[in-house]
């Protein structure tokens, strides 16, 4: 079978080296990597997967004249082997295409095409498992639509171990492209030294345990006919104790960190302390992290507004000299503000980032 893993735009190689460490066959486009797999395979990695923000089954792409087309084709696929008659059906038809104009008007059209499709007996509810919406994805260009179904049902860096938010937080799934990008290996240790909520230290240390990164143990493909019966087999965590350390010089975020870690069942050490009294646990390792930046948000310190630029002069200095063998890797929307950790910056990767074009800097 055909899947879609929808990427965030700029991070579509991090998304892609993912998916083949999982053994799968990979096609990178813009905002997406094609793979193909076995549904059960599919199924039981979907918890483990930390970098896409969706994972799509691709159920059709062809060609249509106008909406009747449009609802033809969809009528005509096998959707009692995905969809059950009781389940909640969401359309979003992204893209212009022939005849689609209104795209409320189509959304309605394809949702009834698809419950005409359903009609038959009736299966039987099943006390316990609860009913997920089943979304369906169209794609259209011209006279050529690509019909998906939602393998997870909801965006997928939505956890549900974060609910203690601070200001500005970084996506889960982006935290986790930005583990990989920095190449930490759970061997050595890691550092966060404005973790805020803690999702970067949570996530690796997810990763350490080789935990799904999930709070939530159910997905919509649970609920698809085709794996009636069957349950997705726990894996297996590992035993290993990585060092993984967060700190920030607001205690009640540090608070929110801990709550959050607490949900998610893993416990990096966090600590409220200034950048600059952030040292090193050891001679080597990663810091993973991304400041306060000018464009989102400043620090504040005694109800005085830091600037970015000192925060980010601070951040150098600690890595100077506390730090001055660790791999850094961090996000900042502009060389110029880089420059202030080290004159030695490199680019990882670009991508948008709370409606701001940032990059991810890599020292050392």
């Amino acid at each position: 079978m055909k899947w879609t893993a929808i990427a965030h735009p700029g991070l579509e190689k991090v998304v892609e080296a993912e998916l083949r460490e999982f053994g799968f066959t990979t096609e990178m486009e813009q905002g997406a990597v094609r793979f193909t797999g076995e549904p059960g395979r599919v199924r039981a990695v979907m918890p483990l997967l930390r970098t896409p923000d969706r994972v799509l089954l691709e159920i059709v792409e062809a060609r249509f004249q106008n909406s009747d087309g449009l609802a033809a084709l969809i009528r005509a696929q096998k959707w009692k082997d995905l969809i059950t008659p009781e389940a909640t059906i969401e359309v979003d038809v992204h893209g212009q295409g022939n005849g689609l104009r209104f795209k409320d008007s189509v959304e309605k059209r394809v949702s009834w095409a698809i419950h005409e499709a359903l009609k038959g007996p009736r299966i039987p509810e099943r006390y316990g498992r609860p009913r997920l919406t089943q979304r369906i994805s169209i794609r259209a260009t011209g006279d050529k639509a690509t019909v998906s179904l939602d393998a997870g049902g909801d965006l997928l860096y939505r956890r549900g171990w974060r609910t203690d938010v601070s200001k500005a937080p970084i996506r889960e799934n982006i935290a986790a492209a930005l583990i990989r990008l920095s190449g930490w290996t759970p061997d050595a240790p890691l550092v966060d030294p404005f973790c805020g909520s803690g999702t970067i230290p949570i996530e690796a240390a997810l990763m350490a345990a080789g935990r799904s990164a999930f709070v939530r143990t159910t997905f919509a493909c649970e609920e698809w006919p085709i794996f009636r019966g069957k349950r997705i087999e726990a894996q297996k965590t590992k035993n290993h104790a990585a060092r993984i350390f967060g700190s920030d010089r607001d205690a009640r975020v540090i608070q929110a960190a801990q709550a959050n870690a607490a949900r998610a069942g893993v416990s990096p050490r966090f600590d409220t302390l200034e950048i600059t009294n952030r040292s090193a646990p050891a001679e080597r390792g990663f810091i993973v992290t991304n400041p306060p930046w000018g464009h989102r948000l400043n620090g504040e310190a005694g109800g005085k507004v830091i600037p970015a630029t000192d925060i980010f002069i601070r951040f150098g200095t600690t890595v100077m000299e506390q730090f001055p063998d660790w791999t850094v890797v961090f996000l900042a929307p502009e060389l110029e503000l880089a420059r202030r950790v080290s004159p030695k910056v490199r680019a990882l990767a670009t991508f948008p980032n709370g409606g701001v074009r940032v990059t991810a800097w890599s020292v050392g």
